[in-house]
C-alpha cells in the first residue's frame, strides 16, 4: 500500500495573518518565517493525527483488491469523495472501474469504498501497485478546520517561534498540561497493526 499526493492543499489551516496575531507580530518583516512555521506546524499536526485538514487529493495504491469484496479503508480522513478507481485487469490492461460498480461511504473513522450491491471487485493482473484509488480528503477550506486543531497549530507555531534553535541551555521547560497533544487527541487515528 502506498500514498501519493496528487494535489496539495491550496493553503494552510491557519493564515499568516492569524499566526502573526497569535504571535503578536506587527509588520510584514517576519512573514516568510511565520509562513514556514505555519506549514511546519500544520504538517506536524497532520502527521500526528493521520488526517488531512484542508482539501487535498491523494492516490492510494494497492497490489490487488481485497478478498471477498471487503471494503478498502481510505486513509487521511475526513473523506470527501472518490474520483476514480483504476486497475490493471487480468490481461494487464489499465481499466477504470465505473462509478456505478462501487459505493463510497465517507462516514466512520475512516471512509471506505466497496463494491456496489451485487457487484464484485474485478480480477487484477497481480502487478505491484496494480490498483489505484484517487480520492479527495480534508475538512474543506481552512475556515472548516475544527477550532481545536487550529489552536494546536497556533501553539506549535508559538513554540517554534520562541525556540528557533535545536537546544535550550539554562532554562526550565514545562509542557502545557492542556497543550498540543490534548487539543489533537480527539482527532488521532489509531494505527492498525
Amino acid at each position: 500500500m502506498g500514498l501519493l499526493l496528487l494535489q496539495a492543499p491550496a493553503g494552510a489551516p491557519v493564515s499568516v495573518e492569524d499566526a502573526k496575531l497569535h504571535l503578536r507580530i506587527d509588520g510584514d518583516a517576519e512573514n516568510a518565517t511565520v509562513e514556514r512555521l505555519v506549514k511546519a506546524a500544520a504538517s506536524n499536526a497532520e502527521r500526528l493525527t493521520s488526517r488531512a485538514f484542508v482539501t487535498q487529493r491523494w492516490a492510494l495504491t494497492l497490489d490487488r483488491f481485497p478478498c471477498a469484496n471487503q471494503p478498502v479503508k481510505l486513509p487521511l480522513p475526513p473523506l470527501q469523495s472518490v474520483e476514480a478507481i483504476k486497475y490493471f485487469d487480468s490481461n494487464d490492461i489499465e481499466q477504470t472501474l465505473p462509478a456505478s460498480d462501487y459505493v463510497v461511504d465517507p462516514s466512520g473513522l475512516l471512509g471506505k469504498v466497496q463494491p456496489a450491491w451485487r457487484k464484485s471487485w474485478p480480477a487484477t493482473s497481480g502487478r505491484p501497485m496494480g490498483v489505484r484509488i484517487e480520492f479527495t480528503a480534508g475538512y474543506g477550506a481552512a475556515a472548516s478546520v475544527p477550532a481545536d486543531i487550529v489552536s494546536a497549530i497556533l501553539l506549535l507555531v508559538g513554540s517554534l517561534d520562541q525556540n528557533r534553535e535545536a537546544v535550550v541551555i539554562g532554562t526550565i521547560v514545562n509542557e502545557l498540561p492542556m497543550g498540543v497533544e490534548y487539543l489533537l487527541s480527539p482527532y488521532v487515528i489509531p494505527s492498525t497493526p
